[in-house]
C-alpha cells in the first residue's frame, strides 16, 4: 500500500455512533487525509465539520440520503472524480424503530433506509475501492440466523447476488405490510429480518470479490455490535451498563489501520461466518466471507429477548 493520503466515508454520521466513527477516524487519520461526514441534516453536518476542523484529518460534509435510489451512485463517482477512488467506508445509517412503532405502518421505509440503502452502498463504492480498501457496514448482533426461524434461513443463506438480497428483503417487507408475515414463521422484531438481510448483502459481495479483493489486501465486512447505550435502545432495555457509541466505536476503527492485522485476518481466516473477537480459535483458511461478532458486556436483557419482543408486540393488537 503507498502512502497516498486516504479518503474515508461514513453515513449516518450525525448521531451515535455513526458520529463515534466520524470522530475516531478523523483522530486516527492524519494531514492530507479526508473524512466525508455524510447524513440528512444538513445543519448538523455544518456543526459536526466546524467542530472537527481541529483533527487529524480534514473533515467534509456531504448531504446523502441512502434512501435517495440514485444518491450513492452519484457520491460514489464524484469521489472518484475528486480522488480517484476511496479507502474507507463505514455504513452505519440506520432507520429506528421503537416499541410503540407499528412495523406494519414503519416497514417501508425502514427496509428503504437499512437494508436497499445498504445494498445501494455496496454496489456504488465497493467498485471504487483502492488497494487495501476498507468497506465495512455496521449491523446487530441480532443480524444471526440463530434468531430466524430455520424454514426462513434459505431466504438469506448462500445468495448468488444482491439482487438476490433484495428480493428475499422485499418479500419480507410486503409480508409484514400486510400482515401475513404475523400469521407465519417471520419474528415481529423487525430488526431482526434485517439485519440479517444486511449480513447476508455483505456475505453474498465478498464471496463474489475475494479472488480480486484478497490480493489487493480489500476488505468488506459486515461488524455486527452487541448492546450500546443509545437513546434507541434505552426504549428498549435497561442500557444503563453497556457500552456508549464512543467507547465501541473504538473497536472498530483498527480495521482502517496500515499495519498487518487486517491482512492476518484475511490470509488465516478471510472470512468466516463468525469471527469473534473474544475467541482464539482461529477461523478455518477455506471460508469466504467476513462477519466479525463484536462481543459486548452487556447482552439483551433475558426479560426483553427477542423472543419475547416477538410476543409482545403479537398481541398488541389484532392485524386489520
Amino acid at each position: 500500500m503507498t502512502n497516498r493520503p486516504r479518503v474515508a466515508l461514513v453515513t449516518g454520521a450525525t448521531q451515535g455512533l455513526g458520529l463515534a466513527l466520524l470522530e475516531g477516524l478523523a483522530e486516527r487519520l492524519g494531514a492530507g487525509d479526508i473524512v466525508y461526514a455524510t447524513g440528512r441534516d444538513r445543519d448538523g453536518l455544518a456543526r459536526i465539520t466546524a467542530g472537527l476542523a481541529d483533527s487529524g484529518a480534514e473533515v467534509r460534509g456531504e448531504f446523502f440520503d441512502v434512501a435517495d435510489p440514485d444518491r450513492a451512485e452519484e457520491l460514489a463517482a464524484a469521489l472518484t472524480r475528486r480522488h480517484r477512488g476511496v479507502d474507507i467506508v463505514f455504513n452505519n445509517a440506520v432507520m429506528r424503530v421503537g416499541p410503540d412503532d407499528d412495523p406494519r405502518a414503519v416497514v417501508d421505509h425502514y427496509a428503504e433506509v437499512n437494508n436497499f440503502g445498504t445494498t445501494r452502498v455496496l454496489r456504488a463504492f465497493a467498485p471504487r475501492l483502492r488497494d487495501g480498501g476498507r468497506l465495512v457496514v455496521v449491523t446487530s448482533a441480532l443480524g444471526t440466523l440463530s434468531y430466524l426461524a430455520p424454514v426462513l434461513h434459505g431466504r438469506f443463506d448462500g445468495l448468488a447476488t444482491l439482487d438476490d438480497v433484495d428480493r428475499s428483503v422485499a418479500a419480507w417487507r410486503d409480508a409484514v405490510r400486510d400482515g401475513s408475515a404475523f400469521a407465519g414463521p417471520w419474528p415481529a422484531f423487525v430488526n431482526i429480518p434485517s439485519k440479517i438481510g444486511q449480513v447476508a448483502a455483505v456475505r453474498t459481495l465478498a464471496r463474489q470479490r475475494r479472488a480480486d479483493d484478497l490480493p489487493r489486501d480489500v476488505l468488506i465486512a459486515a461488524v455486527c455490535p452487541g448492546m450500546m447505550n443509545t437513546p434507541t435502545s434505552q426504549a428498549w432495555w435497561d442500557v444503563s451498563d453497556a457500552p456508549t457509541p464512543e467507547r465501541a466505536a473504538r473497536s472498530r476503527c483498527p480495521f482502517v489501520r496500515r499495519d498487518g492485522a487486517v491482512r492476518r485476518l484475511l490470509r488465516c481466516g478471510a472470512g468466516q461466518d463468525r469471527q469473534r473477537t473474544d475467541s482464539a480459535v482461529l477461523p478455518k483458511p477455506h471460508v469466504q466471507v467476513v462477519t466479525i461478532w463484536m462481543p459486548s458486556e452487556q447482552v439483551v436483557p433475558e426479560d426483553r429477548t427477542p423472543g419475547q419482543i416477538h410476543e409482545k408486540l403479537r398481541g398488541r393488537e389484532p392485524l386489520t
